[in-house]
Protein backbone atom coordinates (compact mmCIF):
# COMPACT_ATOMS: atom_id res chain seq x y z
CA UNK A 1 0.00 0.00 0.00
CA UNK A 2 1.39 3.71 -1.16
CA UNK A 3 1.25 6.40 1.57
CA UNK A 4 1.83 10.24 0.62
CA UNK A 5 2.97 12.11 3.75
CA UNK A 6 3.97 15.73 3.76
CA UNK A 7 5.49 16.64 7.39
CA UNK A 8 7.33 18.98 9.01
CA UNK A 9 11.14 18.18 8.83
CA UNK A 10 11.49 17.75 12.54
CA UNK A 11 8.94 14.85 11.83
CA UNK A 12 10.54 13.05 9.14
CA UNK A 13 13.48 10.86 10.03
CA UNK A 14 11.02 9.35 13.02
CA UNK A 15 8.42 8.87 10.29
CA UNK A 16 10.99 7.25 8.02
CA UNK A 17 12.37 5.06 10.80
CA UNK A 18 8.55 4.25 11.74
CA UNK A 19 7.72 3.11 8.41
CA UNK A 20 10.77 -0.03 8.60
CA UNK A 21 7.76 -1.43 11.57
CA UNK A 22 4.94 -1.13 8.64
CA UNK A 23 6.40 -3.66 6.06
CA UNK A 24 2.92 -3.57 4.33
CA UNK A 25 3.38 0.59 3.99
CA UNK A 26 5.27 1.74 1.04
CA UNK A 27 5.68 5.11 2.47
CA UNK A 28 6.47 8.59 -0.42
CA UNK A 29 7.44 11.29 2.38
CA UNK A 30 8.34 14.53 2.03
CA UNK A 31 9.06 17.73 4.18
CA UNK A 32 6.92 21.11 3.78
CA UNK A 33 9.87 22.72 4.32
CA UNK A 34 11.87 20.70 0.95
CA UNK A 35 9.10 21.71 -1.18
CA UNK A 36 9.59 24.85 -0.72
CA UNK A 37 13.01 25.10 -1.93
CA UNK A 38 13.30 22.80 -4.59
CA UNK A 39 11.28 22.58 -7.45
CA UNK A 40 12.06 18.87 -8.46
CA UNK A 41 10.93 17.71 -5.16
CA UNK A 42 7.33 19.53 -5.67
CA UNK A 43 7.23 17.76 -8.72
CA UNK A 44 8.02 14.47 -7.34
CA UNK A 45 5.33 14.67 -4.55
CA UNK A 46 3.03 15.74 -7.09
CA UNK A 47 3.39 13.16 -9.21
CA UNK A 48 3.59 10.58 -5.58
CA UNK A 49 -0.25 12.44 -5.18
CA UNK A 50 -1.53 11.09 -8.52
CA UNK A 51 -0.58 7.38 -7.30
CA UNK A 52 -1.09 7.49 -3.58
CA UNK A 53 -3.65 5.05 -2.21
CA UNK A 54 -4.04 7.25 1.23
CA UNK A 55 -2.58 10.35 2.40
CA UNK A 56 -1.58 12.35 5.81
CA UNK A 57 -0.25 15.55 6.11
CA UNK A 58 0.99 17.89 8.89
CA UNK A 59 -0.68 21.23 7.82
CA UNK A 60 1.68 24.51 8.99
CA UNK A 61 2.14 27.93 7.88
CA UNK A 62 4.77 27.60 5.59
CA UNK A 63 3.75 29.86 2.25
CA UNK A 64 4.28 26.43 0.09
CA UNK A 65 1.25 25.10 1.74
CA UNK A 66 -1.05 26.88 -1.06
CA UNK A 67 0.70 25.34 -3.60
CA UNK A 68 0.37 22.50 -1.67
CA UNK A 69 -3.05 22.77 -1.13
CA UNK A 70 -3.52 23.04 -4.38
CA UNK A 71 -2.15 19.70 -5.63
CA UNK A 72 -4.11 17.60 -3.10
CA UNK A 73 -7.15 19.21 -4.76
CA UNK A 74 -6.45 16.95 -7.25
CA UNK A 75 -6.43 13.81 -4.73
CA UNK A 76 -9.58 11.66 -6.04
CA UNK A 77 -12.62 11.70 -3.64
CA UNK A 78 -11.88 7.89 -2.92
CA UNK A 79 -8.46 8.40 -1.52
CA UNK A 80 -8.27 8.73 2.00
CA UNK A 81 -6.88 12.17 2.87
CA UNK A 82 -5.90 12.85 6.64
CA UNK A 83 -5.09 16.48 7.47
CA UNK A 84 -3.40 17.24 10.75
CA UNK A 85 -1.99 20.73 12.04
CA UNK A 86 -2.23 21.98 15.54
CA UNK A 87 -5.01 24.56 14.34
CA UNK A 88 -7.80 21.84 14.85
CA UNK A 89 -10.03 24.28 12.57
CA UNK A 90 -7.48 23.02 9.59
CA UNK A 91 -8.40 19.26 10.46
CA UNK A 92 -11.52 19.63 8.25
CA UNK A 93 -9.52 19.65 5.35
CA UNK A 94 -9.65 15.56 5.97
CA UNK A 95 -12.06 13.38 3.72
CA UNK A 96 -12.24 10.88 6.93
CA UNK A 97 -14.14 11.55 10.32
CA UNK A 98 -13.05 13.73 12.91
CA UNK A 99 -12.49 10.54 15.31
CA UNK A 100 -10.23 9.94 12.55
CA UNK A 101 -8.05 12.75 12.54
CA UNK A 102 -8.18 13.08 16.34
CA UNK A 103 -6.70 9.95 16.57
CA UNK A 104 -3.96 10.20 14.50
CA UNK A 105 -3.28 13.55 15.70
CA UNK A 106 -2.53 12.12 19.12
CA UNK A 107 0.20 9.62 16.90
CA UNK A 108 1.91 12.98 16.73
CA UNK A 109 1.84 15.12 19.77
CA UNK A 110 2.79 12.12 21.86
CA UNK A 111 5.47 11.28 18.98
CA UNK A 112 8.00 8.50 19.22
CA UNK A 113 8.92 5.48 17.03
CA UNK A 114 5.78 3.05 17.68
CA UNK A 115 3.19 6.33 17.77
CA UNK A 116 4.23 6.98 14.25
CA UNK A 117 4.21 3.65 13.11
CA UNK A 118 0.54 3.42 14.52
CA UNK A 119 -0.36 6.72 12.59
CA UNK A 120 0.86 4.78 9.38
CA UNK A 121 -1.65 1.78 10.71
CA UNK A 122 -4.16 3.76 11.10
CA UNK A 123 -3.94 5.23 7.67
CA UNK A 124 -3.27 1.99 5.79
CA UNK A 125 -6.65 0.59 7.29
CA UNK A 126 -8.76 3.23 6.29
CA UNK A 127 -7.64 1.96 2.89
CA UNK A 128 -8.64 -1.67 3.68
CA UNK A 129 -11.65 -0.47 5.67
CA UNK A 130 -10.63 -1.60 9.05
CA UNK A 131 -12.84 -0.30 11.61
CA UNK A 132 -11.21 2.57 13.86
CA UNK A 133 -12.45 1.36 16.72
CA UNK A 134 -9.71 -1.59 16.08
CA UNK A 135 -7.09 0.80 16.10
CA UNK A 136 -4.51 1.74 19.46
CA UNK A 137 -4.48 4.72 21.38
CA UNK A 138 -1.60 6.85 21.34
CA UNK A 139 0.99 5.58 23.62
CA UNK A 140 0.96 8.11 26.43
CA UNK A 141 4.69 9.69 26.96
CA UNK A 142 5.11 12.08 29.43
CA UNK A 143 4.93 15.97 28.58
CA UNK A 144 7.93 16.50 31.05
CA UNK A 145 11.19 14.51 33.15
CA UNK A 146 14.67 13.92 34.00
CA UNK A 147 17.12 12.27 31.75
CA UNK A 148 20.53 12.02 31.25
CA UNK A 149 22.05 9.37 28.00
CA UNK A 150 23.35 6.92 30.77
CA UNK A 151 20.91 6.27 32.62
CA UNK A 152 19.52 2.92 32.65
CA UNK A 153 15.66 4.49 31.94
CA UNK A 154 14.13 6.52 29.38
CA UNK A 155 13.20 9.44 32.00
CA UNK A 156 12.52 10.10 35.41
CA UNK A 157 9.30 11.54 36.81
CA UNK A 158 10.82 13.93 39.58
CA UNK A 159 14.04 15.32 40.89
CA UNK A 160 14.09 12.67 43.76
CA UNK A 161 13.89 9.58 41.73
CA UNK A 162 16.34 11.14 39.19
CA UNK A 163 18.97 12.00 41.98
CA UNK A 164 18.67 9.00 43.22
CA UNK A 165 20.18 7.38 40.17
CA UNK A 166 22.59 10.14 39.85
CA UNK A 167 24.32 9.80 42.92
CA UNK A 168 25.43 6.41 42.12
CA UNK A 169 26.48 7.60 38.62
CA UNK A 170 28.10 10.69 39.60
CA UNK A 171 30.39 8.78 42.68
CA UNK A 172 31.53 6.69 39.88
CA UNK A 173 32.87 9.17 37.62
CA UNK A 174 34.34 10.78 41.02
CA UNK A 175 31.68 13.60 40.97
CA UNK A 176 29.90 13.03 43.81
CA UNK A 177 30.56 16.63 45.28
CA UNK A 178 30.44 18.14 41.55
CA UNK A 179 28.42 21.59 41.98
CA UNK A 180 24.86 20.73 39.71
CA UNK A 181 24.10 22.39 36.18
CA UNK A 182 20.65 22.71 35.25
CA UNK A 183 19.48 21.76 31.55
CA UNK A 184 16.83 22.49 30.11
CA UNK A 185 15.72 21.26 26.65
CA UNK A 186 12.44 20.30 24.53
CA UNK A 187 10.75 17.15 24.90
CA UNK A 188 10.67 16.93 20.97
CA UNK A 189 14.48 15.81 21.28
CA UNK A 190 13.55 13.35 23.90
CA UNK A 191 11.21 11.98 22.70
CA UNK A 192 11.82 11.26 18.79
CA UNK A 193 15.56 10.17 20.19
CA UNK A 194 17.44 13.34 18.92
CA UNK A 195 19.14 14.65 22.02
CA UNK A 196 22.44 13.90 20.85
CA UNK A 197 23.59 17.87 21.28
CA UNK A 198 22.22 17.52 24.61
CA UNK A 199 24.20 14.12 25.08
CA UNK A 200 27.25 16.03 24.08
CA UNK A 201 27.11 18.80 26.29
CA UNK A 202 26.42 16.80 29.04
CA UNK A 203 29.95 14.77 28.08
CA UNK A 204 31.38 18.53 27.84
CA UNK A 205 30.74 19.48 31.18
CA UNK A 206 31.05 16.09 33.11
CA UNK A 207 34.48 15.95 31.76
CA UNK A 208 35.17 20.06 33.34
CA UNK A 209 34.02 18.33 36.76
CA UNK A 210 30.20 19.46 36.50
CA UNK A 211 27.17 17.55 37.51
CA UNK A 212 24.41 18.13 34.82
CA UNK A 213 20.59 17.70 35.78
CA UNK A 214 18.66 17.37 32.30
CA UNK A 215 15.19 18.51 32.04
CA UNK A 216 13.13 18.11 28.87
CA UNK A 217 9.91 19.89 28.79
CA UNK A 218 6.81 20.20 26.74
CA UNK A 219 7.64 24.33 26.07
CA UNK A 220 4.00 25.36 26.16
CA UNK A 221 1.36 24.84 28.68
CA UNK A 222 -1.52 23.63 27.71
CA UNK A 223 -5.08 22.62 30.08
CA UNK A 224 -6.32 20.59 27.38
CA UNK A 225 -3.28 17.61 27.76
CA UNK A 226 -2.19 18.52 31.45
CA UNK A 227 0.92 19.07 31.12
CA UNK A 228 3.13 21.89 33.23
CA UNK A 229 5.46 23.74 30.72
CA UNK A 230 8.62 24.97 30.91
CA UNK A 231 8.15 27.31 33.64
CA UNK A 232 6.82 25.29 35.93
CA UNK A 233 8.76 22.07 34.86
CA UNK A 234 11.77 24.21 35.76
CA UNK A 235 11.02 25.14 39.01
CA UNK A 236 9.71 22.27 40.41
CA UNK A 237 13.23 20.67 39.21
CA UNK A 238 15.50 23.70 39.53
CA UNK A 239 14.47 25.21 42.57
CA UNK A 240 15.99 25.01 45.72
CA UNK A 241 14.68 22.70 47.68
CA UNK A 242 15.24 20.41 51.35
CA UNK A 243 17.35 17.63 50.70
CA UNK A 244 18.03 18.73 47.45
CA UNK A 245 21.45 20.11 45.72
CA UNK A 246 20.91 23.74 44.75
CA UNK A 247 22.24 23.87 40.79
CA UNK A 248 25.01 26.56 40.48
CA UNK A 249 24.49 27.21 36.42
CA UNK A 250 21.28 26.68 33.72
CA UNK A 251 22.17 25.64 30.13
CA UNK A 252 18.92 26.65 28.68
CA UNK A 253 18.64 25.17 25.04
CA UNK A 254 14.68 25.96 24.99
CA UNK A 255 14.37 28.92 22.79
CA UNK A 256 10.45 30.24 23.10
CA UNK A 257 9.68 32.13 25.99
CA UNK A 258 9.65 29.89 29.74
CA UNK A 259 5.83 31.02 30.06
CA UNK A 260 4.14 30.30 26.95
CA UNK A 261 0.48 29.38 27.27
CA UNK A 262 -1.69 27.55 24.77
CA UNK A 263 -3.44 30.09 22.40
CA UNK A 264 -1.82 33.02 23.82
CA UNK A 265 0.57 34.90 21.61
CA UNK A 266 4.02 35.03 21.86
CA UNK A 267 4.82 38.59 22.65
CA UNK A 268 6.89 40.19 25.79
CA UNK A 269 4.30 39.68 28.27
CA UNK A 270 4.87 36.05 28.26
CA UNK A 271 8.71 36.57 29.12
CA UNK A 272 7.90 37.99 32.97
CA UNK A 273 7.47 34.12 34.05
CA UNK A 274 11.06 33.44 32.64
CA UNK A 275 12.43 36.85 34.55
CA UNK A 276 11.02 36.00 37.53
CA UNK A 277 12.57 32.41 37.54
CA UNK A 278 16.25 33.14 36.45
CA UNK A 279 15.89 36.14 39.30
CA UNK A 280 15.31 33.06 42.08
CA UNK A 281 17.41 31.02 40.91
CA UNK A 282 20.36 33.80 40.91
CA UNK A 283 22.77 31.54 38.72
CA UNK A 284 24.46 32.13 35.49
CA UNK A 285 22.25 31.09 32.64
CA UNK A 286 24.06 30.04 29.32
CA UNK A 287 22.20 29.66 25.78
CA UNK A 288 23.63 27.34 23.62
CA UNK A 289 22.05 27.42 20.78
CA UNK A 290 21.49 24.32 18.08
CA UNK A 291 20.37 25.21 14.23
CA UNK A 292 17.09 23.22 13.20
CA UNK A 293 17.36 24.78 9.95
CA UNK A 294 21.32 25.32 8.67
CA UNK A 295 24.20 22.60 8.77
CA UNK A 296 27.27 24.27 10.04
CA UNK A 297 28.81 24.60 6.74
CA UNK A 298 26.06 26.80 5.82
CA UNK A 299 26.06 28.75 8.83
CA UNK A 300 29.69 29.16 8.70
CA UNK A 301 29.55 30.44 4.81
CA UNK A 302 26.53 32.77 5.32
CA UNK A 303 26.94 36.30 6.45
CA UNK A 304 23.74 36.38 7.96
CA UNK A 305 24.19 33.51 10.20
CA UNK A 306 21.58 32.38 11.55
CA UNK A 307 18.78 34.01 9.75
CA UNK A 308 15.47 34.22 10.63
CA UNK A 309 16.26 31.58 13.52
CA UNK A 310 17.11 34.76 15.12
CA UNK A 311 13.80 35.69 16.43
CA UNK A 312 13.25 32.75 18.32
CA UNK A 313 16.51 31.64 19.11
CA UNK A 314 18.10 35.20 20.06
CA UNK A 315 15.32 37.68 20.11
CA UNK A 316 12.70 35.83 22.26
CA UNK A 317 15.37 35.07 24.77
CA UNK A 318 16.66 38.55 25.36
CA UNK A 319 13.10 39.54 26.26
CA UNK A 320 13.83 36.62 29.57
CA UNK A 321 17.09 38.84 30.27
CA UNK A 322 18.96 35.84 28.40
CA UNK A 323 21.85 37.43 26.20
CA UNK A 324 25.06 36.75 24.35
CA UNK A 325 24.01 32.97 22.89
CA UNK A 326 26.67 30.29 21.85
CA UNK A 327 26.62 28.77 18.47
CA UNK A 328 27.05 25.27 19.30
CA UNK A 329 25.52 23.00 16.58
CA UNK A 330 23.42 22.61 13.54
CA UNK A 331 21.96 20.09 11.68
CA UNK A 332 23.73 17.83 9.40
CA UNK A 333 22.23 16.27 5.38
CA UNK A 334 22.21 12.45 6.02
CA UNK A 335 20.86 11.81 2.60
CA UNK A 336 17.89 10.15 0.94
CA UNK A 337 15.95 7.58 2.95
CA UNK A 338 14.40 4.49 1.25
CA UNK A 339 11.22 6.71 1.18
CA UNK A 340 12.35 9.42 -1.05
CA UNK A 341 12.73 12.47 2.33
CA UNK A 342 15.73 14.48 2.87
CA UNK A 343 17.05 13.11 5.90
CA UNK A 344 18.49 16.05 8.54
CA UNK A 345 20.13 15.55 11.68
CA UNK A 346 21.33 17.74 14.47
CA UNK A 347 24.81 17.29 15.26
CA UNK A 348 26.99 18.88 18.21
CA UNK A 349 30.22 21.04 16.54
CA UNK A 350 33.46 19.45 16.33
CA UNK A 351 36.64 20.76 17.31
CA UNK A 352 40.16 19.52 17.67
CA UNK A 353 41.26 17.05 20.25
CA UNK A 354 43.09 18.73 22.25
CA UNK A 355 45.82 17.32 24.57
CA UNK A 356 45.60 17.91 28.56
CA UNK A 357 46.31 21.58 29.38
CA UNK A 358 45.97 22.64 25.40
CA UNK A 359 43.53 24.18 23.92
CA UNK A 360 41.72 23.32 20.79
CA UNK A 361 42.13 24.08 17.99
CA UNK A 362 40.44 26.23 14.86
CA UNK A 363 36.59 26.99 15.36
CA UNK A 364 34.89 24.20 13.26
CA UNK A 365 37.96 21.75 13.73
CA UNK A 366 37.48 18.57 11.60
CA UNK A 367 34.30 17.78 10.30
CA UNK A 368 31.43 17.46 12.70
CA UNK A 369 30.01 14.34 13.21
CA UNK A 370 26.35 13.26 13.10
CA UNK A 371 23.88 11.74 15.11
CA UNK A 372 24.36 8.16 14.00
CA UNK A 373 28.47 8.10 14.17
CA UNK A 374 30.69 8.89 17.62
CA UNK A 375 30.40 12.12 18.70
CA UNK A 376 33.71 14.08 18.46
CA UNK A 377 34.49 17.44 20.73
CA UNK A 378 32.33 20.41 21.28
CA UNK A 379 33.64 23.50 21.39
CA UNK A 380 31.72 25.64 24.10
CA UNK A 381 33.53 28.90 24.77
CA UNK A 382 33.22 31.85 23.22
CA UNK A 383 31.86 30.77 19.92
CA UNK A 384 31.18 33.98 17.36
CA UNK A 385 27.45 33.92 16.44
CA UNK A 386 26.92 35.62 13.53
CA UNK A 387 23.80 38.50 13.33
CA UNK A 388 22.94 40.59 10.63
CA UNK A 389 26.69 40.61 8.79
CA UNK A 390 28.48 41.00 12.11
CA UNK A 391 30.52 38.44 13.94
CA UNK A 392 30.44 38.69 17.78
CA UNK A 393 32.38 36.92 21.09
CA UNK A 394 29.66 35.80 22.11
CA UNK A 395 29.84 33.70 25.82
CA UNK A 396 25.79 32.88 26.16
CA UNK A 397 25.33 34.57 29.82
CA UNK A 398 22.45 36.44 31.82
CA UNK A 399 22.97 38.12 34.48
CA UNK A 400 20.25 39.38 37.21
CA UNK A 401 20.47 41.37 40.13
CA UNK A 402 22.47 39.59 43.49
CA UNK A 403 24.16 37.47 40.69
CA UNK A 404 27.64 38.91 41.31
CA UNK A 405 28.88 35.48 39.38
CA UNK A 406 32.84 36.33 38.03
CA UNK A 407 32.96 36.52 34.23
CA UNK A 408 35.48 33.59 34.18
CA UNK A 409 33.02 31.35 35.75
CA UNK A 410 33.71 27.84 33.89
CA UNK A 411 33.53 26.69 31.15
CA UNK A 412 32.30 29.87 29.26
CA UNK A 413 34.87 32.21 30.43
CA UNK A 414 37.68 30.49 29.44
CA UNK A 415 39.70 30.91 25.65
CA UNK A 416 38.25 28.62 23.43
CA UNK A 417 38.96 25.46 23.96
CA UNK A 418 37.34 21.84 23.36
CA UNK A 419 36.16 18.78 25.47
CA UNK A 420 36.15 15.28 24.69
CA UNK A 421 32.43 13.02 24.47
CA UNK A 422 33.55 9.96 26.20
CA UNK A 423 30.77 7.76 24.49
CA UNK A 424 29.45 7.16 20.89
CA UNK A 425 25.93 9.28 20.49
CA UNK A 426 23.06 6.28 20.84
CA UNK A 427 20.18 8.54 19.21
CA UNK A 428 19.07 9.26 15.15
CA UNK A 429 16.24 11.70 14.30
CA UNK A 430 15.77 14.90 13.02
CA UNK A 431 14.66 18.34 13.83
CA UNK A 432 13.69 21.58 12.62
Amino acid sequence: MRITAIFWQSHVTMLDRASRDVPDVTLDLFASKTLDADEDAFAAMAASLARAEAVVVYRSGEAVWSRIETALADVPPSVPVVCLSHDPSLWAQSSVPLPVVRRCYDYVVYGGRENFANLLRTVAGLVRGDAFADAPPAVRQPWEGLWHPKAPQASFADREAFDAWHAGYLAAKGLADAPRVGMLFSRHFWVNDNAAPEAAIIDCLEAEGLAVVPLFSHGVRDANIGNLGSLAAARAVFAPAAGRRPIEALVKLSTFFLGREHGAADDGRQAAGGVELFTDLNVPVFQPVVSTSRSLEEWQADPQGLGSEVAWMVAMPEFEGVVEPLFVGGVSRDGTSGSGASLENPRARAGTLPTPGQAGGPLGGPAPRSRERPQGCLHFAQQPLRLGGSDRRRRGQARFPGNPWPASWPPCGRPATTWTSPHPARRSSTTS
